[in-house]
């Protein structure tokens, strides 16, 4: 059963989950059960911003917040982030 927002931020417990299906990123809202797709996302030094459907602006999960390591792990294996990982010199030479 879903616990409310306030509830898992009482109990320490994670808001979000993060998994890859499809090289897509969904995101569950763990208030709700319900699975969406990111419609956006950054990771700016210890800070993730993403957007779900129907958003209007960005979510934040700061490092401090409870899920934010598994959420990072999550974000690291997607294709954009293994795309940015690659030297410079190996982007110029697939051209």
């Amino acid at each position: 059963m879903a616990k409310h927002a306030h509830e898992l931020e009482a109990a320490g417990e994670p808001r979000w989950r993060a998994r890859i299906k499809d090289n897509l990123l969904l995101v569950t809202d763990l208030a709700s059960d319900e699975e969406f797709q990111a419609t956006a996302y950054t990771v700016e030094g210890n800070t993730i911003r993403f957007s779900l459907p129907g958003d209007n602006g960005l979510r934040t999960l700061q490092a401090s917040d409870p899920g934010f390591e598994a959420f990072k792990k999550v974000i690291d294996k997607t294709p954009l982030a293994a795309e940015g990982e690659k030297p410079a010199t190996v982007k110029a030479s697939a051209a």
